[in-house]
């Protein structure tokens, strides 16, 4: 497995409940399947999931996990810059990277 990484996607916002009748996720959960398979073969798809309920802020906190450490510490010091308090996700970063600033001290 090293080496290899998982892609994820956010999409939205949208209603689910204007396509109930045809599950809204299947059509793009089965086209990202698809094209993942044309792509990079079927053996390497052995997950593909998706799901609608996703809320806002959710979305904001997997997008920020996924950014690299000097990104994270920019965002995280553009709220210092501006005044404004940090959201829950953020500051939880904020206390990963300074732990690992003290681990990194010893």
């Amino acid at each position: 497995m090293k080496g290899q990484q998982y892609w994820y996607c956010v999409i939205g916002p949208a209603d689910p409940t204007q396509y109930r009748e045809i599950g809204a996720d299947f059509p793009l959960r089965q086209h990202v399947r698809e094209t993942f398979a044309r792509f990079f073969g079927d053996e390497l798809g052995q997950t593909c999931s998706s799901g609608w309920g996703v809320t806002k802020e959710q979305a904001d906190h997997i997008s920020f996990a996924t950014y690299d450490e000097k990104t994270k510490q920019a965002i995280i010091h553009s709220y210092y810059d501006e005044g404004k308090p940090l959201p829950r996700h953020v500051r939880a970063w904020e206390l990963l990277i300074e732990a690992e600033g003290r681990k990194d001290d010893n």
